[in-house]
């Protein structure tokens, strides 16, 4: 059953409605994309096209170390959910950290933004401003209207970006003058994200930040780490999302048993049939693991 501003569009099978959904998953748009008939829902039920070769990947100077963590062990329990951690991030890149629930993610960026001590080891980063997204969105909304939200992030900074201009970015134009906390779950997980990214930060730490989003949502928050990155910040988000991390992240980073294990870059991380395999990644193991990247080889 498909629903359309509080009414029920259509119903059939899964296979008829995929085309209509506004955000399809990748499997369906790839098979749109090709016009395959009927469109398969599952990597198993798919007849991929071979590939050609890659292109090469276009190499990027490494940026100055923007973050660090030396043999940090933290956590709130008698047991530190971090042990003896070692870990780095870089200016102009994206990190994304996975991991089951409790794994902690959450700790590491509360330990980034300042906001968690270690029990032992040394946590650094570079000078200046840090956005810290948490997952709860009504923690930073507390203002009467979304553009003040937006607004005082920018006083704060010293910036004079119009707040009219990131509110557009995230597609809230319409919400300026709405009180924050009436929205939607996705429309204030938006606000949130406008209110913590406005002002150009060399950090931002993002939890778990699709939270209630739908693709189009999702797909503005892509540009918006793509012109963080740009812009020299170095960017860490949380996520159990697979196809998030495939279209935003340079490195994959797995939080397990305490530890961090790089598993590399997206196409290496989320490809083939383990557990974070994004559904291309299923689709071709040791390829691309994004629509685009399938696309951009035939």
């Amino acid at each position: 059953m498909l629903a359309e501003a509080g009414r029920v569009r259509s119903s059939d099978r899964p296979a008829s409605l995929a085309p209509l959904l506004p955000s399809a998953p990748g499997l369906v748009r790839l098979g749109l994309s090709l016009g395959w008939s009927p469109l398969p829902l599952s990597a198993e039920a798919a007849t991929p096209p071979a590939l050609g070769r890659a292109a090469a990947r276009p190499q990027r100077a490494a940026g100055a170390v923007a973050w660090s963590l030396e043999g940090v062990s933290a956590g709130a329990g008698p047991e530190p959910l971090l042990d003896r951690l070692d870990l780095e991030g870089r200016a102009g890149e994206a990190t994304v950290l996975m991991g089951a629930n409790g794994a902690g993610k959450t700790t590491l960026l509360r330990l980034l933004a300042g906001l968690l001590r270690p029990l032992r080891g040394r946590v650094e980063r570079r000078s200046g401003r840090v956005a810290y997204l948490p997952q709860n969105p009504n923690a930073l909304l507390h203002l009467p209207t979304v553009l003040a939200e937006v607004q005082l992030t920018l006083d704060r900074a010293g910036e004079r970006e119009s707040p009219l201009q990131v509110l557009e970015a995230l597609g809230l134009q319409d919400l300026a003058q709405r009180y924050p906390r009436d929205l939607s779950s996705g429309e204030r997980q938006r606000a949130a994200l406008a209110a913590v990214l406005a002002g150009s930060p060399s950090l931002a730490l993002l939890d778990e930040p699709t939270r209630g989003m739908d693709g189009r949502a999702r797909a503005a928050l892509g540009r918006l780490v793509a012109g963080l990155r740009e812009r020299g910040a170095s960017v860490v988000v949380a996520t159990h999302d697979s196809e998030l991390a495939a279209e935003i992240a340079d490195r994959v980073v797995l939080l397990a048993e305490g530890r961090a294990s790089e598993l590399g870059p997206p196409d290496v991380a989320l490809s083939g049939g383990g557990e974070l395999a994004t559904q291309i990644g299923r689709l071709y193991p040791g390829g691309p693991v994004t629509v685009e990247g399938v696309l951009s080889r035939l």
